[in-house]
């Protein structure tokens, strides 16, 4: 997930900014390699703990429906028909965005528009774009996945 996806909540900025400072005046006084890892392992920590909600089931279940009940927008595509063909990770943004991460790793951006078309199997078209791709990242400003969390 790119930093632009990962907002960190106050207290935890405040953490990291104390945790900074005192990890510069540790190295500033020449201190051994074992505290400063330990100080950067706790950074780390903070700046990529996330939280991952899965909604699995079978096919045809209303699962998009469930998510998009949940974010109170229909922002995954939903049919009476088996519709997603691909996994689809819903994760805080400013702006509604759309990466796809392609099976040979490459990421393409994609209008939000273009969403429905390329991860569903409503038509062979859609089918056939949708099995290139390992996954879509939809960004939202939902509230719900404001603090690192991704469904």
């Amino acid at each position: 997930m790119s930093p632009a996806h990962r907002i960190m909540p106050e207290n935890k900025l405040e953490a990291y900014a104390q945790l900074s400072l005192l990890r510069n005046a540790i190295a500033s006084l020449s201190a051994e390699d074992g505290e400063l890892e330990t100080i950067d392992g706790m950074l780390e920590k903070l700046q990529t703990a996330s939280y991952m909600v899965a909604v699995v089931g079978e096919f045809n279940r209303g699962k998009s429906s469930l998510i998009n009940a949940l974010l109170g927008m229909n922002i995954l595509p939903a049919d009476i028909l088996p519709t997603t063909a691909c996994i689809n990770r819903v994760v805080y943004s400013e702006q509604p965005e759309v990466t796809l991460c392609l099976r040979g790793g490459q990421e393409e951006k994609v209008p939000f528009t273009a969403l429905k078309a390329r991860v569903t199997k409503l038509t062979e078209e859609g089918a056939s774009a949708a099995a290139m791709i390992e996954e879509a990242i939809i960004g939202y400003p939902t509230v719900l996945c404001k603090n690192n969390i991704s469904i």
